[in-house]
């Protein structure tokens, strides 16, 4: 039985190994009696393309406060509810403040400016408040804010017109700087900035956590699809296409966003770029572009 299987192993091998040599491998010299191979490939431009940084924030009224009762005391009864728009002195809930032997008018807690109930830090009659902490969170959720502490390299870097796209979930949205601290924090040696989002569906909430992308430092750049980027242990390469053949040639690259890379060595501004169907070809491969 040891033998009968060994012999089927050994053939299946044999058969393996066979087909691969008459195929050639990845685009080699089996592949050339077939044919130039299909690739689609670009032209290297030299353009001003930004470098995207992503970072995580979260998300915040453009105007927000905690609100604190001026007094300690037992809530005596609600003016709103979570959710509902307030205007700015609007009664939000009472405190009653009477003592044993003694009687003290409700004392009031108002809106310190026009908004939304964000939420409620009390939930009940009767529920114990401290005039240190706070009751309630007002928000005005029409336009959103983060801030952004930036490494100094990046800070430097971005401008009131650096393009910045704010994502939660798989919705995204532009967003606008609308400032940029002067001065870095001497204990991290980072520098703020502040986005802002327009939210006038409301969608989007107070707290929420965004991935936002800056794109710094715009300037010409040779690029290519990371797609054309074949990475080994000896190293980076791209095909280039010359003469109807694949060239292989080493890069030194850095990723500039997720599908695009920039190369700083290799390639020069009008080199044609194989960037789809590298795995089917081998340095000196015949070959024929196809369009997309």
């Amino acid at each position: 039985m040891k033998m009968y299987v060994l012999l089927i192993f050994t053939t299946l091998s044999l058969n393996f190994s066979s087909l691969a040599f008459a195929q050639g491998g990845r685009g080699g010299k089996g592949r050339r009696d077939a044919g130039p191979v299909a690739v689609q490939a670009m032209s290297a431009r030299q353009e001003a393309v930004p470098e995207d940084l992503a970072f995580v924030a979260v998300l915040g009224g453009r105007v927000q406060a905690e609100v604190y009762s001026k007094v300690s005391g037992r809530v005596e009864s609600f003016g709103v509810a979570e959710g509902q728009s307030v205007k700015v002195g609007q009664v939000l809930l009472k405190i009653d403040r009477n003592e044993p032997g003694e009687s003290f008018m409700a004392t009031p807690v108002v809106a310190p400016f026009a908004g939304w109930i964000g939420r409620w830090h009390v939930h009940n009659v009767g529920e114990q408040v401290l005039a240190s902490s706070p009751v309630v969170t007002v928000v005005d959720d029409v336009r959103l804010r983060a801030v952004l502490d930036l490494p100094v390299d990046v800070w430097l870097k971005v401008t009131r017109e650096t393009r910045a796209i704010v994502k939660v979930g798989a919705d995204s949205r532009e967003a606008k700087i609308i400032s940029i601290s002067r001065s870095a924090d001497m204990a991290t040696a980072r520098g703020t900035i502040t986005i802002e989002i327009a939210n006038d569906d409301h969608k989007w909430r107070a707290g929420m956590v965004a991935r936002i992308t800056l794109g710094v430092d715009p300037r010409p750049r040779i690029t290519v699809p990371t797609t054309a980027l074949i990475i080994t242990d000896a190293g980076t390469y791209v095909y280039l296409m010359e003469g109807g053949k694949a060239k292989r040639t080493p890069v030194s690259f850095r990723l500039l966003s997720s599908d695009k890379a920039e190369v700083m060595e290799g390639v020069k501004d009008g080199d044609q770029v194989i960037y789809l169907g590298t795995n089917q070809i081998s340095d000196g491969a015949d070959v024929k572009p196809v369009e997309r």
